[in-house]
């Protein structure tokens, strides 16, 4: 399931003084909320959970403060983060090509991508437009050279785990195969047989 949403909300506070008062500035936010189909079950990755805390960020953020903000919700509900080709993220990616968006906040960088090449190319395509990435949790954003080079340690290690998850089913399968027969009954007319420590039986 994905969905685009538009919102806004204002974080003016008119600020007088006694020769001017400032004026609000518009900055248009992109949120990015994902899970995958295990991830829907925990609370804490729900897409609730995840809207929740961008929109407090937003609130109380001083980035923020004194912008008119227009927000756009891009939302890819039970998809993996393996590669760049969601239906949600391509919808933001073309809004940022033709210059739609200042901002995309993610509440962790693993909702984005968990592959360090596609975090490269997203951040590539971020700066070419002049476009901010924010990550909540790991409090990093890229608008500084140190929130970059975080930033891609994060993407790898992100990298690390979706590595040793496929490495982990791989192996609990070839351990299957091992101790007991997969594919269900023998077809009518056939023998099963296996060999156990050189010796063949058929049943």
């Amino acid at each position: 399931m994905a969905r685009t949403v538009k919102d806004s909300f204002s974080r003016t506070r008119s600020r007088k003084s006694k020769n001017s008062i400032q004026e609000s500035t518009n900055v248009r936010v992109a949120i990015y909320r994902r899970v995958s189909t295990k991830e829907q079950a925990d609370e804490g990755q729900s897409l609730h959970a995840q809207k929740g805390k961008i929109l407090t960020y937003l609130q109380y953020d001083s980035s923020f403060e004194n912008k008119e903000l227009s927000i756009t919700d891009y939302v890819d509900e039970g998809v993996s983060a393996k590669d760049l080709k969601r239906e949600q993220l391509q919808k933001l990616l073309f809004d940022i090509e033709n210059n739609l968006i200042d901002y995309v906040i993610v509440v962790k960088l693993d909702r984005l991508t968990r592959n360090l090449e596609d975090l490269q190319t997203l951040i590539n395509k971020f700066e070419s437009k002049k476009v901010k990435l924010v990550s909540i949790n790991e409090k990093l954003d890229t608008q500084s050279a140190t929130g970059r080079f975080f930033i891609s340690i994060l993407g790898s290690i992100a990298q690390l785990e979706r590595e040793q998850v496929s490495e982990r089913v791989h192996d609990t399968f070839e351990q299957l195969i091992q101790e007991k027969s997969l594919g269900g009954a023998t077809p009518f007319g056939y023998l099963h047989s296996f060999v156990t420590e050189g010796e063949y039986t058929a049943y």
